[in-house]
């Protein structure tokens, strides 16, 4: 966020993007961590789809009692 004064007049300038950075993917990181507190480390966090048009999501919780054909 900044402020700049131009022309006579304040303007409010936001940088609204936000990145991903990470060197595994989701599954992978699911598959070799097990446990409930790593399960709470991820929530709130957002991740990235590679499939499509890319598109960013929070997890808001994660349900290892549930699967894609569930």
């Amino acid at each position: 966020m900044t402020l700049a004064y131009i022309k006579k007049a304040y303007y409010l300038r936001l940088d609204i993007c936000s990145r991903v950075f990470r060197s595994l993917n989701l599954l992978e990181e699911l598959q070799t961590n097990r446990t409930k507190d790593f399960d709470g480390t991820l929530i709130g966090r957002s991740v990235i789809t590679n499939y499509g048009k890319r598109r960013t999501f929070k997890i808001m919780s994660v349900r290892r009692d549930l699967t894609p054909l569930s």
